[in-house]
C-alpha cells in the first residue's frame, strides 16, 4: 500500500474579526496526499489556499481537527517540535524569497546546511550547493547579494535553499510567480526532477498551465477543498 505523506482530517481554520465576528477559511476539510505525488492547489485569491498550505507547511498550528506529516501526528507538537519536523522533512519556497540580504546567494543557499550539520556531511552539503547553483542557472551570481539581483533570481535562490536537505515534501507557494515564462519552465523542470526521485511536490499556484502538469489538480472553494480534472475549466 502506498504511504501516506499527508492527512488532514476535519481540519477547521477561523479567526475572529475585528467587530467580533468568525471568520471560516477552512471547514471541515479532509486531505490525503500520498508520497512521491505532485499536487497543485489553486483557487481564487482569498479562497484559504495559501492558508491551507500553511497549515500542512507546519508553518501555522492553530486549526482544529487532525493532520498527521509522514504517519506522525502533528497537530499536538510543541514549537520547538514542529521546527525540528520542518527541519528534518520539509522544504518550502517562499512567494516572497525571504533572503537574508547580508549574506551572498551562496550563503543563502547553504544557511540550512550551516545550522544542522557538521564534518563531512557539512563538506557534502557544499558540494550540493554547487550542483543546486549550476541546476537553477546561479552559479555566475553566487558571491552576489539580494540586491544585486533580480526578482526572478532570487526567487530562483530560494528554490535552491529549500531543496538543499533533500526535504521529503517540498512545499512551494507560487515558485514561478516572478519568473518569466523560459525560466519558469526550467525551474518546473527541476521540481519535478526531484517529485520523480520520490520526493513529495505540494504547489500554490495560480498559473493553470503549471497546474495542469501535476499529478493531481484541488481547488479551494467554499472553505474547503474538491478535485478537478487537470485540464477541466475552473468555475
Amino acid at each position: 500500500m502506498t504511504e501516506t505523506a499527508i492527512k488532514l482530517e476535519r481540519v477547521t481554520k477561523a479567526f475572529t474579526s475585528y467587530d467580533g465576528q468568525q471568520i471560516v477559511i477552512l471547514n471541515q476539510l479532509d486531505l490525503t496526499i500520498k508520497v512521491g505525488e505532485f499536487v497543485a492547489i489553486v483557487g481564487e485569491s482569498g479562497s484559504g489556499k495559501s492558508t491551507l498550505l500553511n497549515i500542512i507547511a507546519l508553518l501555522d498550528k492553530n486549526y482544529q481537527g487532525h493532520y498527521q506529516l509522514m504517519g506522525q501526528e502533528v497537530s499536538r507538537l510543541s514549537d520547538s517540535e514542529l521546527s525540528r519536523l520542518r527541519k528534518e522533512k520539509v522544504g518550502f519556497i517562499f512567494q516572497d524569497f525571504l533572503l537574508m540580504p547580508n549574506l551572498t546567494v551562496r550563503e543563502n543557499v547553504a544557511l540550512q546546511s550551516e545550522y544542522l550539520d557538521k564534518g563531512e556531511r557539512k563538506q557534502a552539503n557544499q558540494e550540493y550547493v554547487d550542483y543546486l547553483l549550476d541546476q537553477v542557472g546561479l552559479t555566475d551570481k553566487q558571491n552576489q547579494y539580494p540586491r544585486q539581483l533580480s526578482g526572478g533570481q532570487k526567487q530562483r535562490v530560494a528554490i535552491a535553499r529549500a531543496l538543499l536537505n533533500r526535504p521529503a515534501i517540498i512545499f512551494a507557494d507560487e515558485p514561478t510567480g516572478a519568473l518569466d515564462e523560459d525560466t519558469s519552465e526550467t525551474i518546473m523542470k527541476l521540481l519535478k526532477t526531484f517529485n520523480q526521485k520520490g520526493h513529495t511536490l505540494v504547489m500554490v499556484t495560480h498559473d493553470l498551465h503549471l497546474a495542469d502538469q501535476a499529478d493531481r489538480k484541488l481547488l479551494v472553494v467554499n472553505q474547503n477543498i474538491k478535485e478537478v480534472k487537470k485540464d477541466a475549466d475552473l468555475p
